[in-house]
């Protein structure tokens, strides 16, 4: 197959020049390319938008936390006495809740993708399979709010609600606190069985007990990991940018326009093939991965 740059540059209204290159990419060079894209396509690719999901529910649980003291802090103003949890707290239990399971359920799909996606990239015998599995076991056997948070995520989408209660600290004319709490027998009391890591933890940790830095310790696993494969590729995806920044100026092509790859066109450039290059992903992913380094130092 033999293709060429194409690009584009935006003109009045949905009008636009389209400008091909006049040689097509070399063989060898298309070979380094394919290579190099089917890294970041069949595994970067799904593997960010699986985190990206991890981090979107993390973040709504967060911003949801701000908004319920933001609404405590307006019932400050009056009694205590006045405030009745069946009016107002059940709606803060119902949200937070949401937030709580579906960052639950995002996390332990990015699991199941960093085991299978780097299987199928690297395969099971290969030295990046070893060393994401083995950092990712030993994450697991370090973290209590790994062990507790992965059986919990199995208890709240077959059993119960994961929240027990909200703990609400309100004394006037002071900012109010809240505390999602856990209650150790209530998760134990019904017919589901806490077993193996989720029930050692679970022995581990108070009767009463705050979810919500558990929860953030959880998506930090995933953060350890996210960053981790990365670097794995780095060097790989460092290739990948001199190829596409080679072709480009090869091709002529300057400022910040849409390009493709043309495959097998004709001279007169009737209806042909289009092949997208994950050039403005990859940028994207730095972009993503520089924000969670922040977060952790």
């Amino acid at each position: 197959m033999e293709r060429k740059l194409v690009f584009f540059t935006p003109k009045e209204g949905a009008k636009f020049d389209m400008h091909v290159a006049k040689q097509p990419i070399h063989q060898d060079i298309g070979n380094t390319y394919d290579k190099a894209c089917g890294l970041i396509v069949e595994f970067l690719y799904p593997l960010y938008l699986a985190h990206r999901m991890v981090d979107s529910n993390h973040n709504q649980l967060e911003q949801t936390l701000k908004e319920i003291l933001i609404k405590l802090e307006q019932e400050t103003k009056k009694s205590p006495a006045l405030i009745d949890p069946y009016e107002n707290i059940i709606e803060m239990m119902v949200e937070l809740n949401k937030c709580v399971l579906s960052t639950l359920t995002a996390v332990s799909l990015f699991l199941v993708k960093v085991t299978s996606l780097t299987e199928n990239q690297f395969g099971k015998n290969s030295e990046e399979y070893s060393k994401i599995e083995s950092l990712r076991k030993t994450l697991h056997k370090d973290s209590l709010s790994y062990k507790f948070c992965y059986e919990l995520r199995n208890y709240s989408q077959h059993y119960g609600i994961p929240i027990s209660r909200l703990a609400i600290n309100i004394n006037k004319n002071q900012k109010p606190s809240l505390v999602a709490t856990i209650m150790k027998s209530r998760l134990t009391a019904g017919s589901y069985k806490w077993k193996g890591f989720g029930a050692s933890a679970l022995n581990e940790l108070d009767e009463n007990f705050d979810l919500i830095p558990h929860l953030a310790n959880y998506v930090d696993i995933t953060n350890q990991l996210f960053r981790f494969m990365f670097s794995v590729c780095k060097s790989e995806l460092i290739n990948f940018n001199d190829i596409v920044i080679n072709i480009l100026e090869d091709a002529g092509y300057h400022g910040n326009k849409r390009f493709i790859f043309g495959c097998d066109m004709q001279d007169d450039f009737p209806d042909f093939d289009i092949e997208e290059i994950p050039y403005t992903f990859v940028l994207k992913l730095e972009k993503y991965i520089l924000k969670l380094e922040d977060l952790a130092s």
